[in-house]
């Protein structure tokens, strides 16, 4: 495991510059990959545009999920802001799409595009 003091450092800084108390999942996920820690494969989607914009899936694997990226939304699943999809840009347009719906009117910072990991 390889420890990157600098990237760690700018990555904390600029959580404490938004100052919202709470650490965003991709701000979380950047972190353990500062540290060392494995993560699944992933992209930040700002919504529908980047989602048409896709003509193949970012990384292998049959599924994904797409989870909503908000500060004030911290428990997703219940909030209906996680979704296990096809890994297949029509199934990641559909579920971008759904979840605009659902969250529309409150402050989204995008969609976390992820490998699916089995457990």
């Amino acid at each position: 495991m390889s420890l990157d003091r600098p990237r760690i450092a700018r990555l904390l800084a600029a959580a404490r510059h938004r100052d919202l108390g709470v650490l965003t999942e991709p701000e979380g996920m950047d972190l353990l990959e500062a540290a060392g820690v494995p993560t699944p494969p992933r992209v930040l989607l700002a919504g529908n545009a980047d989602a048409a914009a896709m003509t193949a899936p970012p990384f292998p694997g049959a599924r994904a999920v797409l989870k909503v990226v908000a500060p004030a939304i911290l428990h997703k699943t219940e909030a209906g802001g996680v979704a296990v999809i096809e890994n297949t840009p029509a199934a990641i347009r559909a579920a971008v799409a759904e979840m605009e719906k659902r969250f529309s009117g409150q402050a989204v910072d995008g969609y976390l595009l992820a490998g699916f990991v089995p457990h």
